[in-house]
């Protein structure tokens, strides 16, 4: 069985479905009950969501205020 790689400071939602074989990337937002399929590849800083999930848009980094 393939393993899922769970990137630094991701979040995954309540009740989501992650199926062997995904990479989820530094920072990634996966919405509540979203089901990703296998082998998925989800982008550093993503949002996704959905069933089957689909990337909705890519999170900004915060800058800091000088």
């Amino acid at each position: 069985m393939k393993k899922v790689k769970i990137g630094e400071r991701a979040v995954i939602g309540l009740s989501s479905v992650i199926l062997p074989g995904t990479e989820i990337g530094d920072g990634a937002l996966i919405a509540a009950r979203a089901v990703l399929a296998k082998n998925t590849v989800v982008e550093p800083r993503s949002v996704y969501f959905g069933a089957p999930a689909t990337s909705l848009k890519e999170r900004r980094k915060n800058k800091p205020e000088m």
